[in-house]
């Protein structure tokens, strides 16, 4: 095979060839695997928080919205890379998830062909490592932190991962600084999109010890030709140490962001000697599911406290694994690098420090199962070379799993397709699973099943009586049924398991405002302030309870605190431009009115509104443009318009059925906010 370029030809080599098939490989496994996405929704678990109802990621990405990206703690976490990718996400494809979706598939299959060539350029071995990177492309277990959206930052800060590592390589071979200094951006990059990177130094200095070889008294070298004198063994130490001093960093204020967030378990909810249980439980099914990766879900609810017998085994394996490793370090080094990679990359996510209510996760498995992957790609074909009987069988065994990994991976990426189908498969294959009721029920919830929804959130609040979110939800539902004393009860009640909670009580305040209670409103509105001060929403709501208070100038600084919080707030511009209005201030009320209309254009409040302004300032035209829009949208407002002091010939134009478009459909006035806040995270 030939390769022609301006009249020169080469031939392509054996190894290029190959790289290129098995990238080829790599990728159309990755795109098989991941189809069911292009049409897949956002779901309620944390996408959110994350996309689709954070205005933070839907302002202009400039330099306010970068410091903010530095400076946010937001969802327990410190990942302004990440949040800076959403941004730029948001930009490209507003809130279609399908470019979401498809730019994690992205980054997992750069991920994986960066594997594959790291990994052949340290060990000079390119079927072991197409191996490892295929197993790492089409593992179930990944498909959690490739299909949600959220989890942008475990693809993302793999990627920094896998460059770090490749710049690695090439330091190793020639010690620079330029080069040291590659690994050490690259690494940041990576603390900068998930703080499960600080794990990375003592990846190197396994690195080191195989397949490098850089450790003095190990035999051979990475390359003899450029590592003519390797360094010292205390020097390939010392050079990891400002590695250390970074994760030490991202840990430090990762710990920061979790308490902040109310996210770390305390030692009275959760014990050290059952934190150590869960541990050993955890790492033994990671590794089973590495093999049978069946009943995958999104959320594995912690029990507290494990069966003796499931501990006993659990531990067993771990210690026997780990005996083995220890004990066959000079020979084979693979085992003790692969064993360790998979042991140390999962501590800071094993729950000794409890994040969160899972007693696992699929997605923490993302970097550590390479060093699962490792042992097998070098394992068996080690197996085959002592007894060749095995051979047939064994790579027979190999085609099988293999198969059964990718069609499994298939069907668990169908799962995401929308919030009902992951978490009704997360019902069906695990037991007790209280966050997946929650989420069903919000699920239900959306489509306006609300009976079915309640049945969901009751079932989440027998299996967890102290949910507090399940509390909040279940009081929507009969908020929404109009059952208010019921939802009061459910509101407070779920104050009793958490009273720094600012929800129930904004809830509240929108109840009591609703009902006309105007005093209760207030005090809802401003205990819900005092534990929440930087929310857009909880001002505007205060604006509404003091503007019917008839406490104007208070409302007008209320209003004006939330589009300071949130300049984009069409509802809180709308509220603020009624009340400037009424006040005579109608110039600047128009304006506000505008940019209500230029955040939201189907605000048909907004519209009405403004055109009552200009057909007082008789710009006719621009006036009939408004309330025509304000009917198109909401055709209720033509009993308003029919009280306009305007002329009849005006009104019969306005209301002489323009809009057949509308399909006679009433839609309730546009009031932003002015109803529960929904779903919390868990």
């Amino acid at each position: 095979m030939q390769r022609r370029n301006g009249g020169d030809s080469r031939p392509v080599s054996p190894e290029a060839r190959f790289h290129g098939l098995v990238s080829l490989l790599l990728v159309a496994a990755v795109v098989f695997i991941y189809w069911p996405l292009q049409d897949a929704d956002f779901i309620s678990f944390d996408d959110a928080a994350y996309v689709y109802r954070n205005p933070d990621i839907q302002k202009p990405l400039d330099g306010e919205r970068i410091l903010w990206s530095f400076k946010a703690m937001t969802q327990s976490n410190w990942h302004p890379l990440t949040w800076l990718s959403l941004s730029l996400d948001y930009r490209l494809f507003g809130l279609n998830a399908s470019g979401y979706h498809w730019n994690n598939v992205l980054l997992h299959a750069a991920n994986s062909l960066l594997l594959f060539f790291v990994l052949s350029l340290m060990t000079s071995a390119p079927w072991r490592s197409a191996f490892v990177s295929l197993l790492f492309a089409i593992h179930p277990i990944h498909v959690e932190s490739v299909a949600w959206i959220s989890e942008r930052k475990d693809v993302l800060s793999t990627l920094f991962w896998m460059l770090a590592m490749g710049a690695y390589v090439f330091y190793v071979r020639k010690r620079t600084f330029p080069r040291y200094g590659t690994v050490l951006i690259f690494f940041v990059l990576g603390l900068l999109s998930k703080p499960m990177v600080v794990t990375f130094p003592v990846v190197l200095l396994l690195l080191d010890f195989w397949p490098l070889r850089r450790f003095r008294g190990r035999e051979g070298t990475a390359s003899p030709r450029d590592l003519k004198a390797g360094p010292s063994n205390y020097f390939i130490i010392l050079e990891k140490v400002p590695f250390l001093l970074l994760s030490l960093a991202s840990s430090v204020l990762t710990l920061q962001a979790q308490q902040a967030g109310h996210a770390v378990a305390t030692l009275e909810s959760l014990s050290f000697p059952l934190r150590m249980e869960n541990a050993v439980v955890a790492y033994g099914t990671y590794l089973f599911k590495t093999f049978w990766p069946f009943h995958l879900s999104v959320f594995y609810p912690h029990p507290k406290i494990w069966p003796w017998q499931i501990v006993l085994l659990s531990g067993a394996v771990l210690a026997a694994m780990t005996a083995l490793s220890a004990g066959t370090w000079k020979k084979p080094p693979f085992l003790t690098v692969g064993w360790f990679w998979f042991l140390g990359t999962l501590v800071p996510v094993i729950g000794i420090v409890q994040v969160g209510s899972q007693a696992l996760a699929d997605r923490y498995g993302y970097i550590p199962l390479i060093g699962v992957f490792i042992i097998l790609a070098w394992a068996v074909p080690d197996t085959w070379k002592k007894r060749r009987g095995l051979f047939f069988g064994t790579a027979v065994a190999a085609v099988l799993w293999i198969s059964m990994l990718l069609v499994l991976a298939r069907i668990q990426a169908g799962y995401w397709v929308d919030t009902k189908t992951l978490f009704s498969h997360a019902i069906a294959v695990t037991a007790n699973n209280f966050l997946a009721h929650n989420h069903m029920g919000a699920a239900l919830e959306e489509e306006g099943r609300l009976d079915e929804a309640a049945v969901h959130y009751r079932e989440a609040l027998r299996i967890k009586p102290d949910y507090e979110a399940a509390y909040i939800n279940l009081g929507n539902v009969q908020f929404r049924r109009e059952n208010y004393q019921d939802a009061e009860n459910l509101y407070r009640t779920s104050l009793k398991y958490k009273p720094d909670n600012f929800e129930p009580y904004y809830n509240l305040a929108v109840m009591y405002l609703k009902l006309g209670r105007l005093g209760e409103a207030g005090d809802s509105i401003e205990k819900s302030i005092a534990l929440e001060q930087g929310k857009s929403v909880l001002h505007n709501v205060h604006g509404l309870v003091l503007n019917r208070m008839g406490r104007k100038e208070r409302a007008v600084r209320a209003f004006e605190k939330a589009l300071l919080l949130d300049p984009d707030h069409a509802g809180a511009h709308n509220n603020l431009a009624m009340i400037l209005a009424s006040a005579g201030r109608e110039n600047e009320a128009a304006d506000h009115f505008r940019t209500a209309l230029k955040i939201e254009p189907r605000f048909a409040n907004a519209h009405f509104q403004l055109g009552i302004i200009l057909q007082g300032r008789k710009e006719f035209p621009e006036a009939r443009h408004h309330f025509r829009e304000a009917l198109r949208i909401n055709p209720a407002y033509g009993n308003e318009i029919e009280k306009l002091d305007i002329s009849p010939e005006t009104k019969e134009d306005l209301l002489s059925g323009l809009f057949p478009e509308n399909g006679g459909r009433k839609e309730g006035k546009n009031r932003p906010e002015e109803k529960g806040t929904g779903h919390v995270r868990e």
